[in-house]
């Protein structure tokens, strides 16, 4: 049985794509998030969580930004 990823498949595809366009290896992101590479491969991978604020410092160094939003909203 196939385990679902900790992080949405849609976000982590988001965040591989905006780190490939951006020509940054794990490493170089991790540096620019202030972060070990150890949370960028977990979340690039699917394998694992990784904490709310190194997702958001992640995201910052991609130029990118998290929203909540009930479920169901439209975007207008």
């Amino acid at each position: 049985m196939d385990e679902k990823p900790a992080i949405p498949i849609e976000l982590i595809e988001q965040i591989k794509r905006a780190r490939k366009q951006a020509r940054l290896s794990q490493d170089d992101l991790a540096a620019l998030a202030s972060t070990s590479r150890r949370p960028v491969y977990l979340l690039e991978s699917g394998r694992g969580a990784v904490r709310v604020d190194t997702l958001v410092r992640i995201l910052d160094a991609l130029g990118l930004e998290l929203q909540i939003r009930p479920k169901g909203a439209v975007d207008r």
